[in-house]
């Protein structure tokens, strides 16, 4: 907002996050945002290592393409810095939940409570998938 140029005139700024709000919300309450499982299975396994937000992008991409996805995180529940780092005013856990949600309804895995280099080897994981996608993120 402090970027917008209608900002000249003082509080005429166009208020972006409001409005991407608004507009996904409506999205979700009425439907138009739905789980969009692959129409078709390639029979390829990819191990996601973290579920922040990249490693929950890839996985949702990786599964629509009709892969088999299982995304490994540490940390007790999925979401990353969007979980534990960024304050509810931010994001509230809800919405986190409710894409959580999505993503399993298309077929994904999460294994929470998982720490891959100590529950569970790189050979392990190479043995068992076609691929890896590491995407540890940050602890702080």
């Amino acid at each position: 907002e402090a970027a917008c140029v209608l900002e000249i005139n003082e509080g005429d700024a166009v208020t972006i996050k409001q409005i991407e709000d608004a507009i996904s919300e409506r999205g979700w309450g009425e439907g138009w945002i739905v789980p969009e499982p692959p129409e078709r299975e390639t029979g390829r396994r990819v191990a996601v290592v973290g579920a922040g937000p990249a490693g929950l992008a890839a996985a949702q991409q990786l599964r629509r393409a009709g892969h088999a996805v299982v995304v490994y995180e540490r940390d007790e529940a999925a979401g990353g810095l969007m979980r534990f780092g960024v304050p509810d005013f931010k994001i509230e856990k809800q919405v986190i939940e409710r894409r959580l949600d999505q993503l399993r309804a298309e077929g994904v895995r999460i294994e929470c409570g998982v720490e891959v280099g100590t529950d569970m080897t790189g050979e392990q994981l190479r043995a068992e998938f076609d691929a890896i996608v590491l995407t540890t993120g940050s602890r702080v």
